[in-house]
Formats: structure tokens, sequence, C-alpha cells
């Protein structure tokens, strides 16, 4: 998926690979003249039901290293992986800054998409309209009719992040209508296996991954948030956050994190709550035939 930079002296990287191979990586970081390789700190699974799993690693400290990343503050390194098995294959890998500056106050990490085929549920992520019972409003005005979307906005997110495994073309069209909005950042995500051929199984390739790795892209996403966002939200298509006091969960956040600085990270009680859908969304008949075997899987 991608190789961060957490500091001078740690990259970290997250990837699918193949189970019960026991092999060492190296990671090559190169910048005009200067090469550098860097051995890495891995634990391969060496018994799983399925041919690939989640895999993470992390470099050792290098001095050579060091140096080359407080050189490249403005500018990253090229960065290629190997096998010990393999040093002549060297694979690109995108490397990314995960030191900061940040550029947005919050993000949402969304739940990884999987044989997505509910197009529906993505409008509903974006634009649903929520009534929610507010102890602090008088009984005449006893709702407040909010958009899902503007509550993320008016919570401080500025920045979206989705993971795209498989996916119907129509939940895919929806994605880019609101990445293309320019309101606010919306980065889509493939975490898919590779296809080796234009003919591959799709659905087969599915099944060859270990519970769907779905760990693997909430653990990358944020190690991605961390260069941009000083706060990431972990979220489902969902869960709606809701504070009850007059400030935003941002300005919430920035009051815990002054009275404990060393707080890393939160965890928000959560309650089930009902809300009404407007009854057009009940008359698209289309989406609701989907059968998950029978879609045609778009892979971003």
């Amino acid at each position: 998926l991608g190789a961060y930079a957490i500091s001078s002296y740690s990259i970290r990287i997250t990837a699918t690979n193949k189970c019960m191979l026991p092999v060492s990586l190296k990671l090559h970081l190169r910048n005009g003249t200067n090469f550098v390789t860097v051995p890495m700190l891995t634990h391969p699974i060496l018994t799983c039901p399925c041919d690939f799993y989640g895999h993470y690693a992390v470099t050792f400290r290098n001095k050579a290293m060091e140096e080359l990343l407080s050189k490249s503050q403005q500018t990253l390194p090229q960065a290629f992986l190997s096998r010990a098995d393999k040093p002549a294959v060297k694979v690109p890998i995108q490397l990314l800054d995960a030191r900061g500056p940040w550029k947005h106050k919050m993000a949402v990490c969304a739940t990884p998409l999987s044989l997505a085929a509910d197009w529906t549920l993505m409008v509903q992520f974006f634009e649903v309209e929520i009534k929610i019972c507010h102890p602090e409003v008088p009984p005449k005005r006893s709702f407040l009719l909010i958009d899902l979307f503007q509550i993320w906005i008016a919570q401080g997110v500025t920045k979206f992040y989705i993971y795209i495994q498989s996916l119907a073309p129509e939940v895919f069209a929806v994605l880019k209508l609101y990445q293309q909005s320019g309101d606010v950042s919306v980065e889509l995500i493939s975490y898919a296996l590779p296809e080796t051929s234009k003919n591959a199984n799709k659905i087969v390739s599915f099944l060859r991954i270990h519970r769907d790795e779905r760990s693997l892209p909430v653990n990358d996403c944020l190690l991605r948030s961390r260069g941009n966002a000083k706060y990431t939200i972990s979220a489902d298509f969902e869960e709606v956050f809701v504070t009850f006091k007059n400030f935003t969960l941002f300005e919430m956040l920035e009051k815990q994190q002054g009275m404990s600085q060393k707080s890393g990270s939160y965890v928000i009680r959560s309650t089930s709550a009902y809300y009404e859908v407007g009854s057009s969304l009940f008359f698209f008949c289309y989406p609701s035939n989907y059968k998950y075997f029978e879609v045609n899987i778009y892979r971003y």
C-alpha cells in the first residue's frame, strides 16, 4: 500500500504478502546519485488459511538513511523493495512523508469497501438527513435537521480516506462524483491484489486474501493521514459523531489534548439511534436486485 517516513530514522511499510514466505525484505532509497539500502524488520506468518495476508515492516536504524531523509524534507527519495532471495528485482513503492506539516485539522478513515454494491450507502454517508434529539433544544424545536456530510464538515473534517478492495461501477461513480466536487478532499486508495492477466477471476482473487485483511487498510490509513491531519477519526459509513456541548469535536479533542498531552487516542462512547430516510430512497429497485457474485466488480 505504501511506505511512510515516520521520522528521519524510521520508515514503516504496509503491504499484502504471501503466506509461508520467510524471506526478509530490503528497502532501497535513491535521491539523485545517493543510493541507500536498509534491511527491514519483518515477522512473516508461516501458517495461513489463505494465500495472502496483511504485512507490516519497519526499517532498522541506519545512519545513511537518516542523513538522506534529513536532507530530503522537500523532496522525498525514490523507494524500492526487494526480497533477499531475489535482490536484482526491485519493485517501486510510494514513499509518503508522515512527519507533517499538517494540512488538515481532522480526517476520516472510512470502513474499507469490499464487494460493495449498494451505491445508496455512499449517498447516505455524504448526504442523508438525520433528526437528532438534543436535550438543550426547547421542546417545540426538539430535533435538529442535519446533513450527515455537513456534520463532518461542521466538526472540522476536511479530508476523507476511502479504501477500495472491490466494488460495483455504480458505487465507484458516486465516489468519483464526491471526489471531484471540490468541497473537501476525498482520497480513494486501492488495496486489491494486482491482477496477473486481463481475464483474471476477480472473485477468486478476492478469496485468496485472509479474512479480506480489513485491518490492513485501517492501519495504513492511520499512517497515511499522520502527516496530513492532526486528528484522524476511524468510522463506519453508518456512524455519526455528535457533540452535545457548544463546541465542535475538534475543539473537544483540543481540550482533552491540553489536559493530557501524552494521550495517543480516544475512544468515543457510542449508542444506537434511529433515523428516517426519505421514502424516495426505497423506490430504487435496480440496486436492491444486486447479488454480490453477480456484480461486475470494478477494481480501482
